[in-house]
């Protein structure tokens, strides 16, 4: 058959491209936000299934009956493209800005071609911190683009830095798988390398910033106050999840155990699978067999350390026919479990019989095939690395929360544990008491203390904290390992030996921490000026004698306050006594001149009524002939009176 000529194709998809431009025999018109498009029914159905449905059939006539036909799905610009693809091929104008548009319509009009046709301009290195985030959320809402999915993690993880800084909130509306995937990308690829740089510790804690903003807002109820979540309090909700919760695909590997039989020969056996990856580690598949049961080990090969990504894995051993793969019997699962040591594995057991009797064929000519599903948590691991890094904000919420496993054999031992000094190490744990329960301390001060890097505190702080704190004082493991320190380090002379510590400056750790002075010299003199030395208080007697000190404070405070109060009774007792003598002077005053003025009033009356009674006494004897000797006051006949007078 001969091939087709592709000039012909080229010139009548240019032909039909030219009638859509100059609106030639166009027989549908779309309403697309405002702006009409002209195309042809015959190119659109032959072109797309969807346009196909939509202009023939049962929605033939509704088509027919509208004037325009909305299109509600995109903007102008990108169904101008769609247009351009479906009559040409081809989109002259797709770019970065516009392609994530693009590949959206076309997934939401089942052009698959043109789906196809944008992917795969996107991924041929148009993908930037500009467009990666609006390309992760829609690779993440259309299933069927895990291809741009993957691509965008791994851009993310090769780029991390530049895109937290172009992203302040990354992971905020994306599902949970999607986080999986761009934590578990970010930290394989950190395992590829061994550099501990300071960019790379402060991206891993921005990203956990933005693991801890995302698990805000898709863990909490809505209408609830916001958690807050933390490193500590992710690991505490994650850690111990069953193999089924745990949104991460499984990597699974079948090996096939032979010489086995239900009936025990009395001896022991082990089969041991080759190695496999998953979730960024090896493993293997150990299987020991003695009496009737069968124990499974998963084991990892090689961990790393806090920064490059710990071990955290589930997993569920199955067994199954030999001679049909769908046929399989669940022997046991294991939830989300720490891996601290390389070639150190969980265990489950199984036991053959139990599955025989379920039905012959399992085990057959002696063997059977057992089959391991591993699920790796990446954002446990993450947790890790940050809490690690950022030690110093929540020490007490890291050690009672992470197991003292983790703890011990990671996190207090990495050179990269957050902390100013060896000797702020020491203190977080002299004050460990105030938080954790009494019986359960002793045993965290033992598997703690063997972490501290003595040659990085200076020995009389060391020798301070071993006189003072009583938590310290218990511990057989920090007297053992003080013992140890000080072998060799005492002299007799302060010139001489060598100051304690010094031996290992390399470890050495903390962003403050200094090298130990060579000043600082244990000799027999200054160690016996140290033990006559008044005991420094600890912390718990300082706090004691602060409070005793504020008591007492208070109680003189109150004591003057009632001092003052009878004080100041008594002078406005006085003041109103004084006032009330004043009142009293002055009302007596008024009293006393009111007196006199009403005594005059009086005798003036008296006066008045006496003379009044003068004059009616003498016009009463003028009436009765009798007149008035003035000169003896006594009342004498008027005849006699005019009879000396006549004379």
């Amino acid at each position: 058959m001969p091939a087709r000529d592709l000039e012909y194709l080229e010139e009548l998809s240019d032909g039909l491209h030219s009638l859509l431009i100059n609106k030639e025999f166009t027989d549908v018109e779309f309403l697309v936000r405002e702006e009409r498009f002209h195309a042809h029914r015959v190119v659109l159905c032959a072109a797309s299934s969807f346009f196909r449905k939509l202009l023939t059939g049962k929605f033939e006539e509704c088509a027919d009956a509208l004037e325009a036909i909305p299109m509600d799905v995109c903007t102008s610009e990108t169904f101008r493209m769609i247009l351009d693809y479906l009559y040409r091929g081809s989109v002259t104008s797709i770019s970065r800005c516009n392609a994530a548009d693009l590949l959206r319509a076309a997934d939401l009009l089942c052009i698959d071609r043109l789906v196809s046709y944008a992917l795969n301009f996107l991924l041929d290195e148009n993908i930037e911190n500009s467009n990666v985030w609006d390309l992760l959320q829609l690779a993440d809402s259309i299933g069927s683009l895990s291809v741009l999915r993957d691509s965008c993690v791994q851009f993310i993880a090769v780029n991390l830095p530049d895109f937290l800084c172009h992203n302040p909130n990354p992971l905020s509306g994306l599902n949970e798988t999607c986080v999986y995937s761009t934590v578990a990308a970010v930290l394989s690829l950190t395992q590829k390398t061994s550099e501990n740089t300071a960019a790379l510790s402060h991206s891993l804690c921005q990203l956990c910033q933005a693991v801890c903003s995302w698990a805000n807002d898709a863990w909490d109820q809505p209408g609830s106050v916001g958690s807050l979540h933390s490193a500590a309090s992710i690991y505490k909700k994650l850690a111990g999840r069953p193999y089924s919760d745990i949104p991460v695909p499984a990597a699974a590997f079948s090996f096939t155990i032979s010489e086995i039989s239900s009936d025990s020969d009395g001896k022991t056996k082990q089969w041991d699978s080759d190695e496999f990856e998953a979730g960024g580690f090896s493993w293997s598949l150990h299987v020991n067999c003695s009496s009737k049961w069968y124990v499974a080990y998963l084991v990892p090969q090689s961990l790393s350390d806090a920064l490059h990504g710990q071990c955290f894995a589930a997993y569920s051993i199955t067994i199954e026919d030999p001679k049909m793969a769908d046929r399989q019997f669940e022997c046991a699962t294991c939830s989300m479990s720490y891996y601290g040591r390389a070639e150190w594995g969980r265990l489950n057991t199984f036991q053959i019989a139990v599955a025989e009797e379920l039905g012959a064929g399992f085990v057959k000519g002696g063997e059977l095939i057992v089959r391991a599903a591993v699920k790796v948590d990446p954002i446990l691991a993450l947790c890790t690395a940050a809490a690690t890094l950022e030690f110093n904000q929540d020490p007490v919420g890291i050690l009672t929360t992470f197991p003292s496993e983790l703890c011990t054999s990671v996190m207090l031992t990495s050179d990269l544990l957050g902390i100013k000094c060896e000797e702020e190490l020491l203190g977080i744990f002299r004050e460990l008491h105030r938080d954790v329960d009494t019986e359960k301390l002793p045993g965290m001060i033992e598997e703690f203390i063997p972490t501290l890097r003595l040659p990085g505190i200076p020995v009389w702080s060391l020798l301070d904290a071993a006189k003072s704190s009583t938590v310290l004082q218990g511990s057989a493991k920090f007297k053992e390992v003080l013992q140890k320190h000080f072998e060799g380090s005492f002299t007799t002379a302060p010139t001489c030996g060598q100051a304690a510590g010094t031996s290992n400056q390399s470890s050495v750790r903390g962003i403050e921490a200094q090298p130990v002075s060579a000043n600082d010299v244990v000799s027999v003199d200054a160690l016996v000026d140290w033990m006559f030395r008044p005991v420094p208080d600890s912390p718990e007697q300082s706090q004691l004698r602060r409070q005793l000190e504020e008591t007492h404070a208070a109680f003189s405070t109150e004591h003057s306050e009632l001092r003052r109060q009878p004080e100041e009774a008594h002078a406005a007792a006085s003041t109103e006594q004084s006032e009330l003598r004043r009142q009293l002077e002055e009302t007596h005053a008024a009293s006393s001149t009111q007196h006199s003025e009403l005594r005059r009033q009086l005798e003036e009356a008296h006066a008045e009524i006496e003379a009044l009674k003068r004059v009616a006494t003498t016009q009463r004897n003028a009436q009765d002939g009798e007149g008035d000797c003035s000169a003896c006051g006594q009342l004498v006949p008027l005849n006699a009176f005019a009879g000396k007078q006549g004379r």
